[in-house]
């Protein structure tokens, strides 16, 4: 019974520490993925606008994005609207689904501005954000976050099965 143990107790092992280092790779691509993002949540009441702006520069990044997240049951009704430090409109998206997003590309430094307005005759509880697109290595992070995250899932499915069967085939 002791081998048993031991092969059980490495099998969770190693799958705490795979879901572990899932955990960080996501949280930490999180954080980068967002760290150039101006974010605003609200209750968008009908008819009204939510705003989120944020000073951007080319020279940092010529990659810009804006982006929604409605949450609840309805998702339409949300128009969304980006303008340049010159307040000329550079980006338009009207909402269908649960979320969107849209780039953009950063010519000026200024102010970026992005204005949601709810459309519909509902209340709509929103998340908009703007700002610096990601960088490719950033969202890959996130991805294999995700993917060792599974895997330890995957794992800790095996240690249990495993303890079963072998369980069984002893008595």
């Amino acid at each position: 019974m002791g081998r048993l143990h031991m092969r059980l107790a490495s099998l969770l092992a190693v799958s705490g520490v795979l879901l572990l280092v899932g955990l960080g790779l996501s949280y930490g691509g999180s954080e980068l993925a967002t760290e150039g993002l101006e974010t605003v949540a609200s209750a968008l009441d009908a008819g009204n606008i939510l705003e989120a702006g944020i000073e951007l520069d080319p020279r940092v990044s010529r990659d810009g994005v804006y982006a929604v997240r409605s949450v609840g049951e309805e998702h339409d009704g949300v128009m969304l609207r980006v303008t340049d430090p010159g307040g000329v409109l550079i980006g338009e998206l009207a909402i269908q689904e649960d979320a969107g997003e849209e780039e953009f590309v950063i010519a000026s430094a200024g102010k970026y501005t992005l204005e949601a307005t709810n459309t519909s005759s509902e209340t709509r509880n929103i998340v908009i954000a703007v700002g610096y697109k990601a960088e490719d290595y950033v969202i890959a992070i996130v991805a294999v976050g995700s993917y060792v995250i599974i895997a330890g899932m995957i794992a800790m499915a095996a240690s249990v099965a495993y303890a079963i069967v072998r369980s069984r085939v002893k008595r």
